[in-house]
C-alpha cells in the first residue's frame, strides 16, 4: 500500500499489507468457577459491566464462560456486521458469554491502533462482506475464513503509537464536549419546567423582568390549523424522480430543527396527492412510529412535504412558533399518554392534538422565552 496523504513528521516509506487473521490469535480460556461477579457485555458502542444480566445468571452459573484480559479483541459473530466489535482497554480480568469470539494481538499490531480503525467505514464494509445472511436480513453469521482475509495496512509500531495518541486526544476532547452538551441539555430541561406554568397555575415559577399578569390557557386547535396528508405509492417511478421537493419521513423529526431532509419527491408526486407544501416555521409532530419517535416535535426551517405519519401545526401570527415548540417539547412524556390505539399501534391524531392545552402569555414574553 502507498503511504497516506497526511503523515506525522519523521515517518516515511510504504505501509505493509497483512490479512487480519495473520495479526490475531484466538483466545478461548474458560472459567472453572461459578458465580463470578465480573461479567461483561459487548455492544456496538462499548464493553460494559452487565450487573443486571449477572443477577439473572446467578440462577444459572458462570462456569465455562470465556475469560478476557485487557487489550484483547472481542466481537459477536452474529452482530459483527452491526459493528459489535471492541478492544477491551479498561477491564483487567473479566468474563464473557461463550457466544463471543476473543483474540489477542500479535506483536506487529498495537491494540490501541486497531481500536481506532476497527469501526471505520472501510472496516465496517469488510465486516458486512464477511457476514452471510441467515434466516432474515437482521440475522447474519460471520464467515470466519472471509473475516481472516480482511486486508489491513500497517505502519511501523512507532507510527501506530503516534496515530493512536493523536486520535486518543481527539476522543478525550469529544468526551469533554459531550459532557458539556449533557449539562446544557439538563439546564434547558430545568428552565423549560420553570419558565412555563405548572398544571393549574396561571404564572410560571421563573419569569423575565418586566413581565407580569396571568397567562391564558388555550387549546392548540384555537390557535393553529392542524393538518395531515396521505401520500401516493412510492413504487411509482415518476413520483420519485426527479427529486425536486424536500420530503420528511417520520423518524427525521428526531433532528428537531429541520434544515434538510434525507429524501425528495417530484413535483408530479405533489400534484397527484393530498400532500401540500408546508411553509417553513411550522411545528411538526410524529403521529405514529416506534419507540421514542411518536410525539417527537420538530420545526422546519425549509419548505417541505411529509407523509401521513406527521402532522403540521400552522400557528396564527400572534403566536410564536419556537415558543409553542419549546412548550410541547418540554411535555413529551405527558402528552404521549394521550395516544390512542387502533389495533395495530399507538397513534396521535388531529383531534387529540387540537385539544392539547398550551399556556400563552403576550407575544413579547413568548419571544423572550424562546
Amino acid at each position: 500500500m502507498k503511504a497516506p496523504k497526511i503523515r506525522f513528521k519523521g515517518f516515511e516509506g510504504a505501509w505493509e499489507e497483512f490479512s487480519l487473521g495473520g495479526l490475531l490469535s484466538e483466545f478461548d480460556e474458560r472459567s472453572d468457577i461459578n458465580d463470578q461477579d465480573n461479567l461483561l457485555s459487548s455492544t456496538k458502542k462499548w464493553l460494559f459491566y452487565n450487573r443486571e444480566y449477572f443477577s439473572w445468571l446467578k440462577q444459572q452459573n458462570t462456569k465455562w464462560y470465556k475469560k478476557i484480559f485487557k487489550n484483547y479483541l472481542v466481537f459477536s459473530p452474529q452482530n459483527l456486521w452491526l459493528w459489535n466489535i471492541n478492544v477491551n482497554d479498561s477491564f483487567e480480568y473479566w468474563l464473557l458469554s461463550p457466544s463471543y469470539k476473543i483474540y489477542s494481538f500479535k506483536s506487529n499490531l498495537l491494540p490501541t491502533f486497531f481500536k481506532q480503525i476497527q469501526k471505520t467505514e472501510k472496516m465496517i464494509n469488510q465486516y458486512i462482506l464477511s457476514s452471510e445472511m441467515w434466516a432474515s436480513i437482521v440475522r447474519r453469521n460471520l464467515n470466519l475464513s472471509l473475516f481472516y482475509k480482511i486486508p489491513i495496512s500497517l505502519p511501523s509500531l512507532p507510527e501506530q503509537e503516534k496515530i493512536w495518541a493523536f486520535f486518543e486526544q481527539l476522543d478525550s476532547q469529544i468526551t469533554k464536549n459531550q459532557q458539556k452538551l449533557e449539562k446544557l441539555k439538563n439546564m434547558k430541561k430545568s428552565f423549560l419546567q420553570k419558565l412555563f406554568p405548572k398544571a393549574w397555575a396561571t404564572v410560571p415559577e421563573l419569569r423575565f423582568k418586566g413581565f407580569e399578569g396571568a397567562w391564558e390557557e388555550r387549546e392548540l386547535g384555537e390557535s393553529a390549523t392542524i393538518t395531515t396528508w396521505w401520500t401516493p405509492s412510492t413504487t411509482i417511478e415518476k413520483y420519485r424522480y426527479p427529486k425536486e421537493i424536500s420530503w420528511l419521513s417520520s423518524w427525521e423529526v428526531n433532528k428537531k430543527h429541520i434544515y434538510f431532509t434525507d429524501n425528495k419527491i417530484s413535483q408530479e408526486w405533489l400534484s397527484n396527492s393530498s400532500t401540500k407544501l408546508i411553509n417553513k416555521k411550522s411545528v411538526l409532530i410524529a403521529l405514529a412510529w416506534q419507540w421514542k419517535t411518536r410525539w417527537t416535535v420538530a420545526i422546519n426551517h425549509i419548505p417541505l412535504t411529509t407523509n401521513q405519519s406527521i402532522a403540521a401545526i400552522i400557528l396564527q401570527t400572534n403566536i410564536n412558533t419556537e415558543y409553542t415548540f419549546s412548550n410541547l417539547e418540554s411535555r413529551y412524556e405527558e402528552i404521549r399518554k394521550y395516544s390512542s390505539w387502533d389495533w395495530t399501534r399507538w397513534w396521535l391524531n388531529k383531534q387529540i392534538i387540537s385539544e392539547i392545552k398550551i399556556p400563552y402569555t403576550s407575544l413579547p414574553e413568548q419571544e423572550k422565552i424562546w
